[in-house]
């Protein structure tokens, strides 16, 4: 087979299953690994929606909006408790900690109202300041531009507000994490707000 039609054709799996493994699509087209790399190398090369990972390539999604936190509340929602019940433990008593916008923040936040703890909390996410209404408790809201589907403060007066904390820690929503351990988010104003939580945070 030639290599062009080899590349379409695997082109055509993408297309379909919007996945491919390098050791499946090396025994299926009868050549070695190296030339099914060089072929996915040559599509991602060509193409901005596919990316290559670990054993293989991915196409990704074309993601315009994030959903709505009314509709993520409820997903996954024993996961996030887990989640927030090992996070309690990184907190001490008098700590200043950030809590960034998310359901499973959210979660955490509600243990920490629970606690006995009495910490500072600084949160760029109007519903977790609401949570947090027990009175050891302060809480600093970032200010910033509402995202009105999430309930999160965005932009250039959050971030300047972040800027001025030196939390003890920081815990941090994302909506994946890729192949190289990359915090990915689906907004463009949430790229820039995350990295400076995260230098600003001694933990």
């Amino acid at each position: 087979m030639l290599e062009n039609e080899r590349i379409s054709r695997i082109r055509n799996i993408l297309s379909r299953e919007k996945s491919v493994n390098v050791e499946s699509l090396s025994k299926l087209y009868h050549v070695s690994a190296m030339t099914i790399r060089r072929d996915l190398e040559k599509i991602t090369r060509s193409d901005e929606r596919i990316r290559r990972c670990r054993g293989g390539a991915i196409v990704l999604e074309d993601v315009k909006t994030e959903d709505e936190f009314e509709g993520k509340l409820s997903l996954n929602i024993s996961g996030k408790r887990k989640i927030a019940l090992r996070a309690i433990e990184e907190i001490s008593g008098d700590d200043v900690i950030y809590l960034d916008a998310g359901t499973t923040t959210f979660e955490l936040a509600k243990l920490i109202n629970h606690s006995s703890l009495r910490v500072t909390v600084i949160t760029n996410d109007i519903l977790i300041a609401k949570e947090l209404v027990r009175d050891e408790i302060e809480v600093i809201v970032t200010g910033g531009s509402l995202q009105k589907s999430t309930w999160c403060m965005i932009g250039g007066i959050a971030e300047g507000a972040v800027k001025r904390f030196k939390p003890n820690v920081a815990f941090m929503g994302c909506t994946a994490i890729d192949e190289g351990f990359n915090v990915l988010t689906p907004t463009l104003e949430k790229t820039t707000m995350k990295p400076i939580i995260t230098r600003s945070s001694v933990k």
